[in-house]
């Protein structure tokens, strides 16, 4: 007698399958995705890189945390030297709003 299906396949989980015939089954489904072993492996690293990255000093999060002093800083700055800013943005606007000599 010939087995011509697999067990597990045919959904009748209660039949203990052929362990020789399911695994040349499986050899002969998988083999195409066998190719993409090299592949796949790459683009597994890649990511495992990707997420070191974010770990680092590029992590979202550490970027944008300290976004709310940068701004007020950068307002603060504009105050503090709001004559000199406005001396330049005359200046720019004098040269047809293309910056000249800041």
């Amino acid at each position: 007698l010939k087995m011509t299906y697999c067990s597990h396949c045919r959904g009748l989980v209660t039949v203990k399958p052929c362990y020789n015939y399911c695994s040349n089954i499986m050899r002969g489904c998988l083999a195409n995705q066998g190719d993409l072993d090299f592949e796949w492996n790459n683009f597994i690293d890649a990511m495992l890189m990707v997420a070191e990255r974010l770990e680092g000093p590029f992590n979202i999060e550490s970027v944008m945390d300290p976004i709310d002093v940068k701004i007020s800083d950068a307002i603060m700055n504009m105050q503090d030297n709001s004559v000199q800013v406005s001396q330049k943005v005359t200046k720019a606007g004098r040269w047809g709003g293309q910056l000249g000599p800041l």
